[in-house]
């Protein structure tokens, strides 16, 4: 599962990564709210959340897909349903 955060506590220093704590950049203390909370959507007919192989030229190709469990984003993003070239959805 992958999370995004709002940050609202002050600026983190980034002038040395050994400094970042999840005080200052997670989600510690009540000062940040959850944004957008993400998990792997299983793909109908097996239990995986990757789809993995290669194409003609024989390079590999993957393709994913991601569910919407939570945070304050979750009413403006649509994973239910798949936008298609002509402007249409497949749900």
């Amino acid at each position: 599962m992958d999370e995004f955060w709002v940050d609202n506590t002050a600026d983190a220093p980034v002038s040395d990564s050994n400094l970042l704590t999840a005080a200052n950049t997670g989600h510690g203390g009540g000062e940040n709210a959850l944004w957008l909370s993400l998990a792997g959507h299983v793909f109908a007919g097996t239990k995986t959340t990757l789809l993995g192989g290669t194409n003609l030229a024989g390079f590999p190709i993957g393709a994913g897909a991601l569910d919407v469990t939570g945070g304050i984003a979750m009413g403006n993003i649509d994973t239910t349903s798949i936008l298609l070239p002509n402007d249409t959805s497949l749900v």
